[in-house]
């Protein structure tokens, strides 16, 4: 009886299978012209990270999230669903022709056959320091180098930077240098505004993107030499799952485009007022000069 439970135990978390094989679906990196999505399979659970390659996400809206579970055939509950925040945009919209292309290829993942995986991993962490003394780009995680994920001989690297979001030329640059060397790259920022935020009164959009300012030739060391240890030091690796409770954690959803609408529209009605107060009083001294001249 304890031994039926278990192993019901370890269905339910969906590490491995009773014979202690990882069974799932095989890496694989997926383009349209507006986006680009990659699986990267943990054994029957899966990250399934999203990059807007014309537009900007700055998160996947709950109502796109649920339209596209309703669109797509996939195992939902096993599904990791990451927005990339890799490249700045001004545009943020979704429209219609947006929903489908993305369900479109993301049904292209529910096509793959599930098989046994063999998984060697390295990971290597660069701290914020590394990347000079005074920067607002990078927060406290620095640089996460998973580099990489070997799924049965298939090579998956991800550069995820502690920051929000980057320059575009140096996502491109990354992806292009380092696909030479692995079968699927992508590049990740985690959306944390913990030190981007210092451009609030120096530029438009409010914030530095990473790469804004940190020479791109000291981050492509860093992940060159990060790259290098990697491929030297893969590792067979084992996948678990445990339950885990995250208390004290507010999310702020949907809201949060209300929140941003409400602060443009504040923004247009101020300007609006400034002009307001600044001709108006100007307006009446003229008008009293001019009346007290008649007069």
């Amino acid at each position: 009886m304890v031994r039926a439970v278990t192993l019901k135990v370890k269905e339910t978390l969906g590490n491995e299978t009773a014979d202690g094989e990882c069974i799932g679906r095989l890496p694989v990196q997926l383009h349209s012209r507006n986006f680009r999505i990659t699986h990267v399979p943990l054994c029957d659970k899966s990250l399934v990270i999203v990059s807007r390659l014309v537009k900007s996400s700055d998160d996947i809206p709950l109502r796109i999230y649920e339209e596209l579970k309703r669109r797509t055939k996939l195992d939902w509950n096993n599904i990791i669903l990451i927005d990339a925040q890799n490249y700045y945009s001004d545009d943020n919209t979704w429209n219609e022709d947006d929903i489908n292309e993305l369900a479109s290829l993301l049904s292209k993942i529910g096509e793959l056959e599930q098989q046994r995986l063999e998984m060697k991993m390295c990971l290597i962490h660069t701290p914020k320091y590394a990347f000079g003394p005074i920067q607002f780009e990078i927060g406290d995680n620095g640089l996460i180098t998973w580099g990489g994920l070997e799924v049965n001989e298939k090579r998956v690297l991800l550069v995820v930077f502690d920051g929000n979001n980057l320059r575009r030329e140096l996502a491109d640059a990354i992806i292009n240098e380092f696909r030479n060397y692995f079968d699927i790259v992508e590049v990740l920022t985690t959306d944390n505004h913990q030190y981007t935020g210092i451009a609030r009164f120096t530029r438009n959009r409010g914030y530095k993107v990473v790469g804004d300012s940190i020479n791109h030739d000291l981050i492509m060391r860093h992940i060159r030499r990060n790259v290098k240890q990697c491929l030297d030091d893969m590792r067979t690796m084992r996948v678990k799952y445990y339950p885990v409770v995250v208390q004290g954690i507010r999310l702020i959803g949907d809201s949060f485009n209300d929140m941003v609408r409400a602060a443009e529209l504040g923004m247009i009605d101020w300007k609006k007022h400034f002009t307001v107060l600044m001709v108006l009083p100007i307006l009446t001294m003229i008008a009293l000069g001019i009346a007290l001249g008649i007069l």
